[in-house]
């Protein structure tokens, strides 16, 4: 039975590969406020390809998941958008005003959306993330949003 034998890169190869360097910790900046929001879209302007996630509520049924949290970025600057705080840190205007394609939501998670809505429902910026069908799933039953993700050839 041969066994495959483990090589290290000679300093040569080594030169040769391209090394990720982390920032540590990324510049972060918190939303609580829609007025915080200009910054966000400033950057996601200049930004065409972005990381996108967002974390709800670890519930099995789907329809009582909510979500808590927004995040936007690249390996250099993230924006971690509060959903409580948005809503003023009232946690059942947050929770009533999620599902139901969006049916309900509070004025100002609307106001959040419509200007986010540019950046997730056009094709002309690329979405990066793991799993984006829950992302997609997900705005489309809190929030009332179809994102969209870049053509690609």
């Amino acid at each position: 039975m041969a066994t495959a034998k483990a090589t290290q890169p000679s300093a040569n190869e080594e030169e040769q590969l391209p090394l990720l360097e982390l920032k540590t910790p990324p510049d972060i900046t918190v939303i609580t406020d829609i007025g915080q929001l200009d910054e966000l879209t400033d950057w996601l302007d200049e930004h065409p390809e972005f990381g996108w996630d967002i974390e709800t509520t670890p519930l099995r049924d789907f329809y009582w998941r909510r979500a808590r949290t927004m995040q936007f970025g690249n390996i250099e600057k993230q924006f971690l958008i509060d959903l409580l705080g948005i809503v003023g840190n009232d946690a059942k205007i947050l929770r009533d005003s999620q599902g139901h394609y969006g049916k309900h939501m509070d004025w100002r998670l609307k106001a959040l959306i419509e200007k986010l809505r540019p950046y997730l429902c056009e094709r002309k910026h690329k979405k990066v993330g793991f799993n984006l069908g829950f992302e997609y799933l997900s705005h489309y039953w809190l929030f009332g949003i179809r994102t969209r993700t870049s053509m690609t050839a």
